[in-house]
């Protein structure tokens, strides 16, 4: 950081680091050295809810910090247990309000799709958008991706389909779900995808998912 912002005048900065809190300390004295040398630089990272707090926020924004991403990746504690992602609606809903007054945008990751995931546990995690109120929202779709244990279980029942190498987190034609029919899916993923886009746009401001679900 030192050598780009003083040779390149590099200012903006991203931190490629999958949990840039996981070490609290570590974190704390790269943005003290920050300040310290008071580079004048802006950054992101991406981390998860439950490595952070008051303090070290305040100290990250200090630092340049004017972003952070975090995956929360579903809205129903039944999907969040079963993808073993560690986290709880309890967790999402207290650390909420300590992201929001450190003044720092959040960037949110969902995740619809999942193998057994309904339609009522996808409407909880697109509500979710409007309670919470991220800064910014990306949504992406289930694929199991290979090397993962579900592509290898999908592949020994013969389930992948034929249009399987297509598939990327943004392809709403593959439905994994077991849960609804591929037209059902389809029309859920587009207005999901169009209701995001338009939350993003509209900055925090859109009705809840269900209000806009039934409306088109």
């Amino acid at each position: 950081c030192v050598y780009l912002n003083t040779t390149f005048n590099q200012k903006y900065f991203i931190f490629w680091d999958d949990l840039f809190t996981v070490n609290r300390q570590r974190t704390m004295e790269l943005c003290e050295k920050i300040i310290q040398k008071s580079l004048n630089i802006k950054w992101l990272c991406v981390t998860r809810l439950n490595t952070l707090d008051t303090e070290l926020l305040k100290v990250m924004k200090v630092a340049g910090c004017y972003e952070i991403q975090t995956g929360i990746e579903s809205g129903n504690d039944r999907v969040l247990y079963y993808i073993k992602k560690g986290i709880s609606l309890e967790l999402i809903r207290r650390q909420t309000p300590i992201i929001k007054q450190s003044g720092v945008d959040w960037r949110i990751f969902l995740m619809i799709g999942f193998p057994s995931e309904t339609k009522e546990e996808i409407d909880d995690t697109l509500n979710l958008i409007s309670e919470i109120k991220p800064t910014y929202v990306d949504l992406s779709i289930f694929c199991p991706y290979p090397g993962t244990p579900l592509y290898y279980e999908f592949k020994e029942k013969g389930i992948l389909g034929k249009d399987f190498m297509k598939s990327d987190m943004w392809y709403p034609y593959n439905n994994f779900t077991g849960t609804m029919t591929n037209q059902e899916f389809e029309r859920i993923a587009f207005a999901a995808f169009r209701y995001v886009d338009l939350y993003n746009v509209r900055s925090r401001g859109l009705t809840n998912w269900e209000r806009y679900f039934y409306k088109i």
